[in-house]
């Protein structure tokens, strides 16, 4: 069953998060929440949880773009994908295709992995072989190497 991020459990997505990506990436809840409902251009209607039958099995975090919203710009129809942790592949293939198919229906033209507003991640860093592994079957493409 996919969920809103209304009420979800940043002490268990933090679990989820630290048993998907290595250690150095570790957050703890407060910076999960931070970065994610707390921040301004979080999209509340694309980030997902999934918990079918107890505790979450995977989530998605997508963010807005930035322009227009926290600072003068054009905004535009692209979206962010911030953050992404999962027990099962199957789970963040299933999590992606809904959160392409919301944004598709809303003229979302560009889906980009990192580089959003208060980010985790500027790209897929090259220690996250899982992650990387799923934003190439995703679709992704890799861009110029990217530093924070």
């Amino acid at each position: 069953m996919l969920q809103s991020f209304r009420r979800a459990d940043f002490e268990e997505l933090t679990r989820l998060w630290s048993n998907y990506s290595p250690s150095r990436y570790h957050v703890d809840p407060e910076l999960l929440k931070l970065n994610t409902v707390d921040c301004p251009v979080f999209d509340w209607g694309a980030s997902l949880i999934h918990a079918p039958d107890g505790p979450a099995q995977g989530f998605v975090v997508v963010k807005k773009a930035a322009a227009g919203r926290l600072y003068p710009g054009k905004g535009n129809d692209d979206a962010f994908l911030c953050a992404i942790a999962y027990n099962k592949p199957q789970t963040a293939v299933d999590l992606l295709a809904e959160v392409k198919n919301i944004l598709r229906n809303r003229g979302v033209r560009r889906l980009h992995f990192g580089q959003d507003a208060w980010h985790f991640f500027p790209g897929c860093p090259t220690d996250c072989g899982k992650l990387h592994t799923l934003l190439e079957v995703e679709g992704f493409t890799e861009g110029p190497e990217a530093y924070d």
